[in-house]
């Protein structure tokens, strides 16, 4: 599936038992839940490997609350299962935004236009890694700046995948 300014790749679609084990996983600390669907979602990823995995930077008021970021923990563990670097500031996301899923389709884009800001060097081919690809809005926001910054293409890997 093309998204972004790459591919598209998840290892779910986003229902039932899967969304459950997700809010488990993001709203409730049950990090094995994300490292159990990050292990099963490894067949869907791509043979084509980026230079490096760039996950979905929260807020810091979000992850002061949420206690991590849970696009963090499931690309340190694709990271480590398949030796990609994991380039965990890369990418800021320096103006809190609403969580996207409190939000309408419409409203999505707008709530993450210009929220993130790229550091450092950024490769050609990266993935950008987040639990969730619903509307695109928050990759697609993510891809331009690192577009913008020097990447080329930029591909999203997740855990599901809204159909």
């Amino acid at each position: 599936m093309h998204g972004c300014h790459g591919d598209i790749y998840a290892g779910f679609a986003y229902q039932s038992p899967i969304d459950e084990l997700i809010q488990g996983f993001k709203f409730n600390e049950h990090l094995h839940y994300g490292r159990l669907l990050a292990n099963l979602s490894l067949p869907a990823l791509p043979a084509t490997r980026p230079t490096a995995l760039i996950p979905v930077p929260l807020h810091k008021s979000r992850l002061r609350q949420r206690g991590f970021n849970q696009a963090q923990e499931i690309a340190n563990f694709w990271g480590r299962q398949l030796s990609i670097p994991v380039l965990g500031n890369a990418l800021h996301r320096h103006r809190a935004t609403y969580m996207q899923s409190t939000l309408k389709a419409a409203e999505r884009l707008p709530n993450v236009a210009d929220a993130f800001r790229a550091r450092g060097v950024i490769p050609a081919h990266v993935a950008l890694v987040d639990d969730v690809y619903t509307t695109g809005a928050t990759c697609t926001s993510a891809a331009q700046e690192l577009i913008a910054n020097g990447a080329q293409r930029v591909d999203v890997w997740c855990l599901a995948r809204v159909v």
